[in-house]
C-alpha cells in the first residue's frame, strides 16, 4: 500500500480529515493578528461535534490536516483489512 503524501492548500468548502477528530469542512481562511505578526488560518467546522478550529496554514501539514482518501482507496483499504478477519468464536470462552 502506498503512502499519501500531505499536500496543504485547501480551499473554503472543502472537506479534510482533522487527526483525533475526523472530517470537518474548512469554511473560512482568515488573517489572524498573534503579537505583531499577522498570520492565515483555516477555520475548520467538524462535522462531529460542529465545533470550530483554528489551523494555522503554516502548521497544517504537521498537525496533520489532510484531504479524506478517495472512494477507490477506501474499497481497497476495506478489501485489504477484511483479508484478515476473523469473526467471532461462537463460543466467547474459544
Amino acid at each position: 500500500m502506498q503512502h499519501r503524501r500531505c499536500v496543504v492548500g485547501f480551499k473554503v468548502g472543502q472537506k479534510v480529515i482533522y487527526p483525533n477528530h475526523g472530517i470537518g469542512t474548512i469554511e473560512q481562511i482568515e488573517q489572524k493578528q498573534i503579537g505583531a505578526t499577522s498570520l492565515p488560518f483555516y477555520t475548520l467546522r467538524l462535522a462531529s461535534t460542529n465545533s470550530v478550529v483554528l489551523v494555522p496554514v503554516a502548521n497544517a501539514s504537521e498537525v496533520g490536516l489532510r484531504s479524506p482518501i478517495s472512494s477507490g482507496e477506501c474499497e481497497m483499504l476495506v478489501r485489504h483489512l477484511a483479508d484478515d478477519f476473523r469473526g467471532a468464536a461462537s463460543d466467547w470462552k474459544d
